[in-house]
């Protein structure tokens, strides 16, 4: 579920992150803070995903979802780990849509996770 805090620097407007475990961080973490109108979300799975192919599903589906989100005009990928978004959602509700698509794919990013370490 997603969480309001308190922004990290002082130019943000607002900022969320979904409330886990430290340990669930790295494969189930999602972020959302708004700037000047504007959104970033980022994912921190996606920064440990490289070259796999589950990184393009995932990257379809986050895409997917934060275009579902209620308010959202556009959204589109502003880094590895970084995305964009416009409009005026709640960004709770876009923590939470981006967090149904990480919790639908967790064993397999995990599983992806463990392969590529060992």
């Amino acid at each position: 579920m997603a969480k309001q805090i308190t922004p990290y620097d002082s130019d943000s407007d607002e900022a969320w992150i979904r409330d886990l475990p430290d340990e669930d961080y790295d494969t189930r973490g999602v972020s959302a803070t708004k700037f000047r109108g504007s959104w970033t979300v980022g994912v921190q799975l996606m920064e440990l995903l490289r070259g796999v192919p589950l990184e393009d599903e995932l990257r379809d589906k986050i895409l997917a979802a934060l275009q579902g989100v209620e308010g959202v005009t556009e959204a589109g990928e502003e880094d590895r780990e970084i995305w964009t978004v416009q409009g005026t959602p709640n960004g709770g509700a876009l923590v939470d849509a981006v967090g149904a698509v990480l919790d639908a794919l967790a064993a397999q990013s995990q599983a992806e996770i463990n392969r590529l370490v060992e």
